[in-house]
């Protein structure tokens, strides 16, 4: 025999392939592997065990779930810029987001007079934690013909899946405009609500919805409560007249104005609004746009995760009466509209 036989080097060597007399010299390194275990994941015989295939399931799994936290962190859902990400809910049960009243202007107290009593009054929005996820199956002929590496990449591609699927789960609350538990009305309403108008796009539009927005009241309808708007959320194929309007230092409405200051834009009092494009939007609406106070100023869209699962859970498991692998991807979330006085929609149709 040539001596690289007679005398095993590399990974045969530490494997104790050194004797001929070894039975595992007679397979391949893969046969070794393979040849070495029992059912119960361990050596056939004395010394040290074998890594098992449980071993290089976990190895691999390891594997994928970095691969899969990498690819879930490049996909950036635009919901996380204007979307109130409320603490991890602790398990499946109704999540219960209550809303006090206001309490009134103070009233005048004549010399001699009583305090009078006062009322408040409360509300509440509710909404659970959902299961989402799916399964995958190759089997174990895929597997061995894959030489692209898909095998790893398919907890690239769950995860960013799983990563549309929560920003669709937004964006859907604004495109279904729900029902609000605390009076019966739907989100986005211009007669019970006023946070809804059919104006164009612009400064007009802008104007007034700003408007809409500071002059809302209470639960209590005692108070004027109304906050700015920080986020303007809108569809693609408004982009270049939302960058035209927030980024002009002059006013757009004539051009001849150069002096003119754009309130929207740069060195304008309202300067600050912050644009977020969503392409969600555009298969809806080409026109439609919407205004969102900072959710850390007044309530408007929450998400809560399942505590443990705010980045997706990765599971493998091998087959045992067929060949192959099964990948599993789940997350649990719940999202919901808690206040309408911080949300305002225009349809953009005027």
């Amino acid at each position: 025999l040539p001596s690289s036989r007679r005398h095993p080097t590399g990974l045969l060597a530490k494997l104790g392939a050194g004797n001929l007399h070894n039975p595992w010299i007679r397979f391949s390194i893969a046969g070794q592997w393979s040849s070495a275990i029992t059912p119960e994941g361990t050596r056939a015989g004395d010394g040290p065990s074998f890594l098992s295939t449980g071993n290089f399931a976990n190895l691999l799994l390891e594997a994928s779930a970095k691969t899969l936290r990498a690819a879930y962190n490049e996909i950036t859902p635009t919901w996380r810029q204007w979307v109130r990400i409320a603490p991890p809910a602790p398990d499946f049960k109704e999540i219960n987001r209550v809303l006090l009243g206001e309490v009134g202007y103070q009233p005048e107290i004549p010399e001699g007079d009583e305090y009078p009593e006062r009322s408040m009054s409360d509300a509440r929005e509710k909404y659970f934690a959902r299961k989402h996820g799916s399964i995958i199956s190759l089997s174990w002929e895929a597997m061995r013909n894959d030489d692209l590496s898909g095998f790893i990449r398919i907890a690239s591609a769950e995860a960013t899946s799983m990563a549309r699927t929560i920003n669709k789960s937004v964006y859907d609350l604004l495109l279904v405009n729900p029902v609000l538990g605390q009076d019966g009305v739907r989100l986005f309403d211009s007669a019970n609500h006023n946070n809804e108008t059919s104006a164009a796009f612009g400064e007009t539009a802008l104007n007034a919805a700003l408007v809409d927005m500071l002059t809302q009241t209470g639960l209590d309808g005692q108070a004027t409560v109304g906050v700015p708007p920080r986020y303007l959320v809108h569809p693609v194929a408004l982009s270049s007249t939302v960058d035209k309007l927030l980024m002009s230092t002059g006013d757009l409405a004539d051009n001849k104005n150069e002096g003119v200051v754009n309130r929207w834009g740069p060195a304008g009092r309202r300067r600050g609004l912050e644009p977020v494009m969503e392409p969600l939007l555009d298969a809806n609406s080409g026109t439609a746009f919407y205004l969102a106070a900072d959710h850390r100023l007044t309530d408007t869209i929450e998400l809560a995760f399942l505590q443990g699962e705010e980045s997706p859970v990765f599971f493998q498991e091998e087959g045992f009466k067929s060949d192959g692998m099964h990948f599993k991807i789940c997350q649990t979330w719940g999202v919901a509209a808690i206040d309408y006085r911080g949300l305002h929609k225009s349809t953009g149709a005027g």
